[in-house]
């Protein structure tokens, strides 16, 4: 499959402010899942990824000679958002979530903001929590809490700015 699929296309970095619907964090196998599941749906995604390549835990499954096959399932996933649409913004790591009071407003990096009506993290819970989420805004996910917890391989997202209910069909 590698011989076949096609290169990821250049991208601007992230510069100045960039408005969108949603903004999701972490592009590993939920968030480009998720963010896919966004864009059919018509809303404008920002897809932000700390590497420098979309599949997090599954592109680092597939560097096994017998598991190679797994990065079928990332090219996917990439090409249908390059071809939704969707902004795409790898080596963009998150220094913060911005709130509004207790909402979520957008996220910043070190090259700009994103302002987004919700921000979806799919990143890494324990550093995604403690350290973008200020803790004054974590009434349940103290550092303490964070840092005792026993964590499985199972995805846990957080919808952070989203309020009430969303027909998305």
């Amino acid at each position: 499959y590698a011989a076949s699929a096609h290169p990821a296309p250049d991208r601007a970095p992230l510069a100045g402010e960039v408005e969108a619907d949603v903004c999701v964090v972490g592009g590993g196998i939920a968030g480009c899942s998720t963010a896919l599941f966004l864009a059919e749906r018509g809303y404008k995604v920002v897809l932000l990824e700390a590497a420098n390549a979309l599949g997090g835990q599954v592109r680092l499954a597939a560097e096994a000679s017998w598991r190679r096959d797994l990065i079928g399932i990332v090219d996917w996933r990439a090409h249908e958002l390059e071809h939704l649409g969707v902004d795409i913004r790898l080596d963009e790591p998150v220094e913060a979530i911005e709130f509004n009071g207790r909402r979520a407003t957008g996220v910043r990096t070190g090259r700009g903001v994103t302002t987004a009506d919700a921000v979806i993290v799919n990143a890494d819970f324990a550093h995604a929590v403690t350290s973008l989420i200020p803790a004054r805004l974590r009434r349940k996910w103290s550092d303490k809490r964070v840092a005792e917890m026993k964590y499985s391989c199972s995805t846990f997202m957080l919808y952070l700015g989203v309020e009430g209910s969303y027909d998305v069909d």
